[in-house]
């Protein structure tokens, strides 16, 4: 390896290790933050006393967190009910509530307080899934709760997580406490991800094999995004499931191009088989394809021509058949 090759291999990795030190120093004293001042959260447990209709299969007194039912698929309707109990009434009182491809409706006393998904499930239209925060009347304690789960997906869930009520910052702050260590790393890899592409594409405009180190960047940068939505974490800050689907579905299916593209020197070395190179660009135009239909997936998931879910899966199973 010639002293030339050497250098540029020592300046991208002093270059690297200097973008991990810039950001791992401003991630940093937010994670001390939030570690150090974990709020005490007032929160009315809905986890056991439940009574559930499962697609016409009666359950009595559950505890959801050790319970479990068959696959639901689309169109089994589950219908909850539970009394609210709790010593205190909490003011501006939120219900936390984890619905999965599910129109979800609540009702407190036969009245209902909270519907989600019921105008895109009638237009043909995916769901989604994750967390819901449901806004209680101010008169909810020692009444009852009823849910209505509408399933929109097949094989869409065999469990319901547990749920409770909590003021509804309280319900934020408390999540997110919980979850410190999976949010620095989420936003380590999204800002070394842009900070990193910005300045590879600015190095590149010198140096080609600058391509390489924004290959890195973008893998990162994926990742990060995948694992905010897959974690949940993006549901604090959008107004409704879909998106994050959406952003999650994306990133999946692109992040294995950077990853592969990244090993393209190595391919085209000499002393390499020469059918190597070809199967190589077979690879990129497969993972392309998969990205390409996670693209049209979200396209006809939007116009309710088709839904991640159906599409992706199938795909997916004709790519490994």
């Amino acid at each position: 390896m010639s002293e030339l090759v050497r250098n540029k291999i020592f300046r991208k990795i002093v270059y690297i290790a200097l973008m991990f030190g810039m950001i791992f120093f401003m991630v940093l004293p937010v994670y001390r933050e939030l570690k150090e001042n974990v709020p005490v959260c007032n929160k009315i447990e809905l986890d056991s006393g439940w009574n559930l209709n499962v697609d016409g299969k009666y359950y009595n007194d559950v505890t959801l967190s050790e319970f479990s039912f068959d696959m639901c698929n689309r169109g089994d309707v589950i219908e909850m009910t539970n009394k609210i109990e709790a010593d205190e009434e909490i003011n501006n009182a939120n219900l936390r509530l984890y619905s999965i491809h599910s129109v979800v409706e609540v009702y407190v006393d036969d009245e209902l307080v909270y519907e989600y998904g019921g105008k895109r499930f009638s237009e043909g239209k995916m769901i989604g899934y994750g967390i819901n925060f449901v806004n209680m009347p101010d008169d909810y304690l020692n009444k009852m709760i009823k849910i209505r789960l509408t399933v929109t997906e097949d094989e869409a869930f065999d469990g319901i997580q547990a749920m409770y009520i909590a003021e509804g910052s309280q319900i934020v702050r408390n999540d997110l406490s919980q979850r410190v260590t999976t949010i620095m790393i989420c936003m380590f890899l999204v800002l070394f991800g842009i900070i990193v592409m910005g300045l590879s594409i600015f190095m590149m405009a010198k140096d080609n094999n600058f391509i390489n180190t924004f290959c890195i960047a973008v893998f990162s940068f994926l990742i990060g995004c995948w694992s905010t939505c897959n974690n949940d974490i993006i549901s604090y800050f959008v107004e409704d499931n879909i998106t994050k689907v959406y952003i999650e579905f994306l990133t999946l299916y692109a992040l294995p191009i950077p990853f592969t593209y990244y090993f393209h020197d190595r391919v085209r070395e000499e002393g390499n088989p020469f059918w190597l190179e070809g199967l190589f660009w077979i690879l990129i135009a497969v993972e392309v394809a998969f990205t390409a239909t996670a693209m049209i997936a979200t396209i006809t998931a939007t116009t309710a021509i088709a839904h991640h879910s159906n599409l992706i899966l199938r795909f997916t199973q004709f790519g490994l058949t």
